[in-house]
């Protein structure tokens, strides 16, 4: 929980309607206001944050 709660807030709260909400990338950018794109760009971001503190 401490390497999701040290991501920046916009990657955080991407990260967790996706993965706790289970809303889709194209739901999360509707709420969010912004492109699928970055939401994608967000979660890629998310996932190396959290295997880089795996090691």
């Amino acid at each position: 929980m401490a390497a999701i709660d040290a991501m920046p807030p916009k990657r955080r709260e991407v990260f967790l309607l996706h993965r706790v909400d289970e809303l889709t990338y194209a739901q999360i950018a509707r709420r969010l206001e912004v492109n699928i794109k970055t939401v994608e760009k967000h979660m890629a971001l998310a996932m190396r944050q959290l295997s880089d503190t795996d090691d």
